[in-house]
């Protein structure tokens, strides 16, 4: 993936999770809880809150037909869904889903612990 395409698989990202927990009553106090509700099945499908290119694009300062032409990509690779009536959808059923939550995020969570232990042990707080 380029870093026009990972910078709208964020942005798009973002959004799915900002739906996900904003249009549920449940409380959020942990990662845990949060991460939960990622994977729900029916969360992008009841909100009004629909993501556009357009959006995207100004989100993103891509120009609009650039977007666009990534987000075309981006359908046909599996990883998200786009129609006028529901918007862009993120796939959290895909492969790259996947690879980000059962890969990656195990991964840089190690690495951020190992970050934050270093730091509390140099003593500084500067």
């Amino acid at each position: 993936m380029g870093a026009l395409e990972g910078l709208i698989v964020q942005v798009i990202a973002w959004h799915h999770y900002l739906s996900s927990i904003t249009e549920i009553k449940k409380e959020i106090h942990s990662f845990d809880t949060a991460f939960e509700m990622w994977h729900k099945k029916n969360i992008n499908k009841k909100h009004n809150k629909k993501l556009t290119i357009s959006l995207v694009s100004e989100l993103t300062t891509i120009p609009f037909e650039t977007t666009r032409r990534k987000i075309k990509k981006l359908v046909k690779k599996n990883w998200i869904t786009y129609t006028k009536e529901n918007g862009i959808v993120y796939n959290s059923n895909s492969e790259l889903n996947d690879k980000i939550v059962n890969k990656i995020h195990p991964i840089e969570k190690d690495l951020l612990k190992e970050f934050l232990v270093s730091y509390i042990m140099s003593g500084k707080d500067n």
